[in-house]
């Protein structure tokens, strides 16, 4: 996993994955994985509780 400094954008590789090969399951893929980032973020006040 890394980040690029310039525009904060997070890269993640995961082994034996591999890109999604039509249209819609690039779609579909954006998708859930703005889904995921956003719960993300909207979970982070539990994770600053001491």
């Amino acid at each position: 996993m890394g980040v690029n400094e310039r525009t904060g954008q997070y890269h993640v590789e995961i082994n034996g994955l591999t890109a999604p090969q039509s249209p819609e399951a690039t779609r579909i893929c954006k998708e859930d994985l703005n889904e995921v980032s956003a719960r993300r973020l909207l979970n982070l006040p539990q994770y600053w509780r001491v």
